[in-house]
């Protein structure tokens, strides 16, 4: 009995979805694009959150694609929210005058420096003493931003209602997405939804992006804003190139 289901669950994640077509797309897509060689473009703090912000993107991009074709889109929430939040953390840094980019970044940097002493004063309050010595992380000099760039770069909601032109899908996305990418209410009465308010039943939490076009969409915007912003850090346009020939080659 236990291999009959089995082999009915293999069955199952084999179905072609509507899903399936840009699922496959997007698989050859994050491979394209995560094998462009980009070592020959110059370090700067922009550039590499630039280019480190698209290479994550696509990573998340083939977790959604492979869950999508095994059956598991649902499962893919907390890839998608990383997914959309970083299409649009690219967007918003496009947005910002170009003298403003390195602080902002550089703000960013600050506030997961912020992050790492508080995780080790949790730990050192909970007993779990790791010893940690912040003397070389805090000898990294950085040029924080000021005022709304400095919010922005903080709270992602104030970066998304920062862009000259608002993502408002996206934004929705993201957002749905967080909802399930947490324990959460939602979270719960998804795959535990309640069965004439009386007991329990069995279940996953729908997809807005259940065909995966807008993803397909996503992917395109996120590579035309690395380019976008490769650009004007002077970087050569054969170089900037070679990524959106990537993409377009499958």
């Amino acid at each position: 009995m236990d291999e009959e289901k089995a082999k009915a669950e293999r069955g199952t994640a084999n179905e072609r979805s509507e899903a399936s077509p840009n699922a496959e797309a997007a698989l050859r897509t994050a491979d394209a694009v995560l094998a462009v060689d980009l070592s020959d473009v110059p370090l700067t703090r922009v550039t590499q959150f630039v280019v480190g912000w698209c290479r994550a993107a696509f990573a998340q991009s083939r977790v959604i694609a492979h869950l999508a074709l095994h059956g598991m889109p649902s499962a893919a929430a907390p890839n998608r929210r990383l997914f959309s939040e970083l299409a649009i953390r690219l967007q918003w840094l496009r947005d910002l005058p170009t003298d403003l980019r390195p602080g902002a970044v550089d703000e960013i940097l600050e506030t997961a420096r912020e992050s790492k002493r508080s995780t080790h004063k949790h730990l050192d309050e909970m007993g779990w003493h790791t010893g940690f010595d912040p003397t070389e992380m805090d000898a990294f000099v950085l040029s924080a931003a000021e005022g709304k760039v400095k919010d922005q770069a903080r709270k992602f909601a104030a970066a998304a209602h920062a862009t000259e032109v608002k993502n408002g899908p996206v934004f929705a996305m993201w957002r749905e997405d967080s909802y399930l990418a947490h324990p959460t209410g939602p979270l719960a009465g998804e795959y535990a939804p309640a069965v004439d308010d009386e007991t329990l039943g069995m279940g996953v939490p729908s997809v807005l992006d259940a065909d995966m076009e807008g993803h397909r969409d996503i992917s395109l915007f996120i590579v035309v804003m690395t380019g976008s912003l490769l650009t004007d850090e002077g970087i050569d346009d054969f170089v900037v190139g070679r990524r959106t020939s990537a993409y377009f080659s499958v």
